[in-house]
């Protein structure tokens, strides 16, 4: 037989507090399954803070490195920027592009796996210019990828 719910109540802040949550009177089948009273916490909640966002650009060194077959770049956007991100050899042509995007503020993190690149130094380097126009940031960090 099919299971039928005849009530439900769910409260969830109630009364003067944000923090109120009361679950009672489940009834399954016309059958009282449960009764679960969930009061009100003293202490309430305070706050409830959010994924920590960076406070100003940044671009970690790769991990692994020295790397085969890939590697992690990660790098921080602390407001919203055009970021392109692109890897070059040692005579500075660009090898590849990783990042050609408009981001948000975050923690972000992007592959790469060379290919058949020959082994060597390389490096990466990130550039944001920022959607309200008010500025740029650029950084380089030299890898090294071992085949």
């Amino acid at each position: 037989a099919a299971t039928k719910f005849n009530s439900f109540n769910l409260a969830i802040g109630a009364g003067a507090s944000a923090t109120a949550v009361k679950l009672t009177d489940v009834k399954i089948d016309y059958v009282d399954v449960a009764t679960v009273p969930i009061t009100e916490y003293s202490a309430g909640v305070t706050s409830v803070e959010a994924a920590s966002l960076p406070t100003e650009f940044g671009l970690a060194q790769n991990y692994p490195n020295p790397f085969n077959p890939s590697t992690t770049i990660s790098y921080d956007v602390a407001k919203t920027a055009h970021v392109t991100i692109r890897v070059y050899d040692v005579l500075g042509r660009a090898v590849a592009q990783l990042v050609d995007a408009m981001q948000k503020p975050s923690n972000y993190t992007v592959q790469w796996n060379p290919g058949n690149l020959s082994s060597g130094t390389y490096l990466y380097r990130i550039d944001a210019r920022y959607e309200d126009g008010s500025g740029t940031f650029s950084a380089v960090k030299k890898l090294m990828y071992m085949k």
